[in-house]
């Protein structure tokens, strides 16, 4: 069975203000943020079977 992980756009407007809010705090911790989401987001692609699927208030 071949998974999906759907994004919707509007994310990525949220990823980039807290990413900012974050780097208003602490230098870096705003890409930290970004690269351990994305570090995330691989690992649900590589092992999709390990997480629970869950439907967001968007999809219905």
């Amino acid at each position: 069975m071949i998974y999906q992980v759907i994004i919707p756009e509007s994310l990525y407007d949220e990823l980039k203000e807290v990413s900012e809010y974050y780097e208003s705090k602490e230098v870096n911790l705003g890409l930290t943020f970004i690269l351990n989401w994305e570090n995330a987001m691989d690992e649900l692609k590589r092992n999709p079977l390990h997480y629970q699927k869950k439907v967001s208030s968007l999809e219905l």
